[in-house]
């Protein structure tokens, strides 16, 4: 298969394999799906959600389902409420062999801060027991983190072994950057913690978060933070299947680190939401439009490997490529032995 490569040649993860494709997706839904008759060549979709993903899958040929009675389709890309409460419906499931939703069960144990960092430190361990210190090495990609409010007495004790380090509290299940903060000094937690509890009573559901040591030292493009969005997609946990897109995009923030400043999470965050509202300019950082002029900045993939190449040799960056395939990776065998393994799932991680 030619857009398939093995990258994975030592000890640590060899009996894997990543197939990376860009369009790995489709291909793997027609490869599985089963036609109900000879005349029947055509993937028909329901989607749930506008613009991009229609376009996406009309532009493939594939056809549109819009009647929601209408069951005979292939692929029904919906959010992960429905493919609980309709398509797989506990234990009577509804769907025929060859249709396939977007989610698992329980997505959540690789898409919630908490639940990823509990399968990696449970999988680093289970690694250190059987002696594969490499492999354990590998999986040892966070900083050091505690759960909020279950850990906030041992986060209290490791925030005084370490005074003056930056440190910054997600929300675990929220994403663009919604509730994310920096602080240094305690009192700021426990003023934080103290709205947290008027909040509860009050009536607002309580949430979990995370506390992390902030990376102080990050590499920078430009003077400025940045992060990967790469894209994997997993057709079975069990066996473990795994594609990885060629194509992704690294995101830039629009103003310049600065350590000192930790209140504006512009600097800190790279979070499109939040870059949106940046109005400083960005020379030499291509540069999307938003709505009402706005800006966020992006890279294509090729273009930040382009990048480092011209600063390092380019065996060094298809190395640290390699790596951050073996990151992935580590993430996804740590959260396998959790993970309910349906042949109607699969997930795009991204």
């Amino acid at each position: 298969m030619n857009n398939t490569q093995k990258i994975f040649e030592d000890s640590r993860i060899s009996s894997l394999e990543i197939e990376m494709t860009k369009s790995g997706a489709e291909k793997k839904i027609c490869n599985l799906k089963k036609k109900q008759n000879s005349e029947d060549k055509v993937v028909k979709f329901r989607c749930d959600f506008p613009s991009t993903q229609i376009e996406v899958m009309l532009a493939r040929g594939w056809t549109q389902i819009v009647d929601p009675e209408d069951t005979n389709w292939h692929l029904w890309w919906c959010d992960t409420g429905d493919v609980l409460r309709q398509a797989l419906d506990g234990d009577q499931k509804k769907l025929r062999p060859y249709q396939r939703v977007p989610h698992f069960r329980n997505h959540y144990e690789l898409t919630r801060k908490n639940y990823l960092y509990r399968n990696l430190k449970r999988y680093r361990k289970a690694l250190i027991r059987a002696g594969k210190i490499a492999e354990a090495r590998i999986s040892d990609v966070m900083p050091v983190t505690f759960e909020l409010p279950s850990d906030y007495l041992m986060f209290v004790e490791e925030y005084h072994k370490q005074q003056g380090a930056t440190w910054i509290v997600k929300p675990v299940a929220r994403s663009r950057g919604k509730g994310i903060f920096l602080f240094r000094k305690l009192k700021d937690l426990i003023e934080w913690k103290s709205r947290e509890i008027k909040s509860q009573q009050s009536g607002v559901p309580a949430e979990i978060y995370v506390v992390q040591k902030y990376i102080d030292n990050p590499y920078l493009v430009a003077g400025r933070k940045f992060d990967l969005r790469i894209y994997v997609l997993v057709t079975s946990f069990h066996p473990l299947k795994v594609w990885l897109a060629r194509e992704g995009f690294a995101r830039l923030c629009g103003q310049l680190f600065d350590l000192e400043n930790i209140d504006d999470n512009r600097v800190h965050l790279t979070n499109t939401a939040i870059q949106l509202k940046a109005s400083q300019n960005t020379e030499g950082i291509s540069s999307i439009k938003g709505e009402n002029g706005e800006w966020s900045c992006k890279w294509a993939l090729n273009k930040l490997r382009d990048y480092l190449i011209a600063y390092y040799e380019k065996e060094v960056v298809e190395n640290l490529m390699q790596r951050i395939a073996g990151v992935i990776m580590a993430s996804l065998l740590a959260a396998q032995p959790a993970m309910m393994q349906d042949r109607n799932c699969f997930e795009l991680y991204g």
